[in-house]
């Protein structure tokens, strides 16, 4: 699992999207304990279009499961992307960059997140 979803960040990082991971996977990555069977994303409303873009060019299949979310999978993970105002997303975003923080996680732990 770790090795496609390693695919899937590369891929991600490259196309300059920003995105969040969140949920079990983030906390793994933090050094905590889950037990996840999927990859939680956030991403801001603005690059939902060519984020969708981006996932059918690597094959990614997906449905919509409500206004701000949408499910899909990649090699077999399953992926739940949560779509973020432009409020919430950058405030989350800035202060991830007022901390210093590039590519690590949040300090609490319902904050779990690794932000691109």
């Amino acid at each position: 699992m770790l090795e496609n979803l390693s695919e899937l960040v590369k891929f991600l990082n490259q196309s300059k999207v920003p995105y969040c991971v969140i949920g079990g996977i983030a906390v793994l990555l933090y050094g905590g304990r889950a037990s996840t069977i999927d990859f939680d994303l956030y991403i801001l409303t603005s690059d939902e279009a060519r984020f969708l873009q981006l996932l059918q060019q690597i094959g990614v299949r997906f449905q919509r499961a409500g206004q701000h979310q949408i499910k899909g999978k990649f090699k077999n993970i399953p992926l739940d992307i949560l779509i973020v105002d432009p409020w919430v997303g950058e405030l989350a975003l800035r202060r991830a960059k007022k901390l210093g923080w590039e590519n690590s996680q949040s300090e609490l732990p319902h904050q779990k997140m690794l932000l691109s």
